[in-house]
């Protein structure tokens, strides 16, 4: 299960929080010291031990309970043309790029602008 960098599903951390329960019984039966199981846990699941512990704080921070999490979002933020835009400029892209010609935002901008007047499209795409 390596994972490193990536984001844990809830099902994921739910799968980290039973097996170091089940550790965590056969650790008390066996006499084991403390961090046997989660050092079996993150063996078992090739995850840090840094990232059970983590989940495990998670887990008894929310009432014993893992909340379904929205993904973070990661990286650049995506920039999009609205959609009802979208065929319209693909069009015109697809158009300049038979004809060998060079596309710009504000080449859009003004093609958009010549079909119809009511058609507004930002200088800079905007955020989804």
């Amino acid at each position: 299960m390596a994972f490193q960098g990536k984001e844990f599903t809830q099902g994921m951390k739910q799968l980290v929080v039973n097996l170091k329960q089940f550790n965590d019984i056969e650790r008390r039966q066996n006499n084991f010291k403390a961090v046997w199981a989660i050092e079996q846990t993150a063996k078992g699941l090739d995850i840090g031990e840094a990232t059970v512990r983590r989940i495990m704080a998670e887990y008894n921070k929310k009432e014993q309970h893992i909340p379904e999490d929205q993904p973070k979002e990661r990286g650049r933020p995506e920039h999009i043309v609205p959609k009802q835009l979208q065929t319209v400029v693909r069009q015109y892209i697809r158009s300049q790029n038979l004809k060998g010609q060079h596309v710009s935002v504000e080449l859009v901008r003004e093609h958009l602008y010549s079909i119809n007047s009511e058609y507004t499209f930002p200088a800079t795409t905007h955020k989804v």
